[in-house]
């Protein structure tokens, strides 16, 4: 087994004050949480889940400059083919936790193929707002859930801060 690819400067260095935070703009927010409704309804799921996850992945968007890239669109089986962006060539998966998480996780499915070549944490942490934590390359996403014993685990894995990169 591999071991994960630690950084020489993990995002777990950090000042909880050095995460970049963004602001969700009030236009895109009503966009964002009729989108979470649909999904909710089309699929499954608590529509406040896929609003939180919904806003996470605009703020890295926002945060990368490219908001226009954002996939919005409902499936028929609530995924997205297994990442969110596509920046550069390259695929990014992002996972939102909610507001007042202490130390919060990268969670993986143990059972969801890693189709995406980077991983990004980001919280919620307002009503506007979403800090970026760090994020991962899919190698040390993998190595990280091949290093876990999943029967204590649930249905899935957590990357620690210690294994994401910073985002500057």
């Amino acid at each position: 087994m591999k071991n994960p690819i630690q950084p020489l400067n993990p995002a777990a260095e950090l000042a909880y004050h050095e995460y970049p935070v963004i602001q969700i703009p009030e236009n895109r927010r009503t966009p964002i949480k009729r989108r979470a409704q649909d999904i909710a309804e089309q699929w499954f799921g608590d529509p406040e889940d896929h609003f939180i996850g919904k806003i996470g992945e605009w703020a890295v968007a926002s945060y990368l400059g490219v908001e226009n890239q954002l996939d919005l669109e409902v499936y028929a089986d609530g995924g997205d083919g297994g990442f969110d962006l596509d920046y550069d060539g390259q695929s990014i998966e992002i996972k939102t936790a909610r507001q007042g998480t202490e130390q919060p996780r990268l969670p993986i499915g143990h059972k969801e193929p890693l189709n995406a070549e980077w991983y990004v944490l980001a919280k919620r942490i307002g009503k506007t707002n979403v800090q970026l934590i760090g994020a991962a390359p899919r190698g040390t996403v993998q190595a990280v859930r091949d290093h876990c014993d999943h029967s204590d685990m649930g249905e899935y894995s957590f990357v620690s801060q210690e294994y994401l990169f910073q985002i500057t």
